[in-house]
């Protein structure tokens, strides 16, 4: 039976194929594998380096896309963190503990957007702030605040709690070592000062 050979002038463009050979079973794999060393040796020699190309690529796309969203996930979280301890004081005043946790937010998520300029990831829009001309009441409605201080406190709790098994779940997976000590840093820093500053605002008594 006459076979075609491929013209090595022109360009390999069955990249598809390639592409989702990633993604098959191993018997599926086994197949191709089988098929692919029927080709002439010159042959696959030729295509081979051009498929390491593609697998890189391929690899390197799905980890930098994993990362953006690890990233843009952490920055929301501390926007919405901010923007509810704004909420609070736009509704009750310029009250503990919300007045040292809404800072402490924006120099988390100062320190997310500079990682995230460093990878030429996009900075997300914070979606959370008060609008222009926003009525306060709405304000803290679209935030869920609360209608008692103690309970806005309470939810402020909520807030930070959520906020160290998020960096406990990024933190399993494989991640750059400069985005790994950052986010080592928030969780600590949440666990450790803002959740502990919600406790003691709750229960003033208790040492």
């Amino acid at each position: 039976m006459e076979r075609t050979t491929r013209d090595p002038s022109q360009p390999f463009t069955n990249l598809t194929t390639f592409t989702t050979l990633t993604t098959l079973t191993s018997p599926e794999r086994n197949r191709t594998t089988e098929r692919t060393q029927r080709l002439p040796c010159s042959e696959v020699n030729e295509l081979s380096p051009i498929l390491l190309l593609i697998a890189t690529a391929a690899s390197s796309g799905t980890a930098n896309a994993d990362l953006d969203q690890s990233l843009t996930a952490a920055i929301r979280n501390e926007y919405h963190a901010a923007a509810y301890c704004q909420a609070a004081m736009a509704k009750y005043g310029q009250v503990a503990p919300f007045t040292e946790v809404v800072k402490a937010e924006r120099q988390h998520a100062r320190a997310l957007a500079r990682l995230i300029n460093k990878y030429h990831f996009k900075v997300p829009e914070d979606t959370f702030l008060r609008q222009s001309r926003e009525p306060v009441p709405q304000f803290a409605e679209r935030l869920g605040v609360p209608k008692t201080l103690r309970l806005a406190k309470q939810a402020g709790l909520s807030v930070e709690q959520d906020l160290g098994p998020f960096y406990a779940r990024e933190l399993r997976a494989e991640l750059p070592k400069d985005v790994r000590a950052v986010f080592t840093r928030l969780q600590k820093d949440t666990n450790t000062n803002q959740v502990a500053a919600f406790r003691k605002s709750l229960n003033p008594r208790k040492k």
